[in-house]
């Protein structure tokens, strides 16, 4: 029988092909809107803030949630997950 540490190490060496990781998704998501837009996003907590690429804004009201992998505006109320984020950004 494995002890704790033996069947930790098991588990945190395993590799997981079928979904990367978390911070990974994150940043692709980030440096997605950042270099689509030209604009940068400021991070508060878990969310990242920005101006709005889908209508003209002075003031951030575009946030990503990376926990959910999803983004919302609260000006244009556009939504979406980040597939339909890449689509959106690459037809401006």
């Amino acid at each position: 029988m494995l002890t704790y540490s033996q069947r930790r190490k098991i588990r945190i060496n395993k590799p997981n092909w079928n979904r990367p990781s978390f911070k990974d998704k994150k940043y692709d998501m980030v440096r997605l809107y950042e270099s689509a837009t030209g604009n940068t996003l400021k991070r508060n907590g878990k969310v990242w803030i920005g101006i709005c690429p889908f209508h003209s804004e002075n003031k951030g009201s575009f946030a990503i949630y990376p926990d959910t992998d999803s983004y919302y505006c609260f000006g244009c109320e556009a939504s979406g997950t980040s597939g339909w984020l890449k689509k959106k950004l690459g037809e401006l």
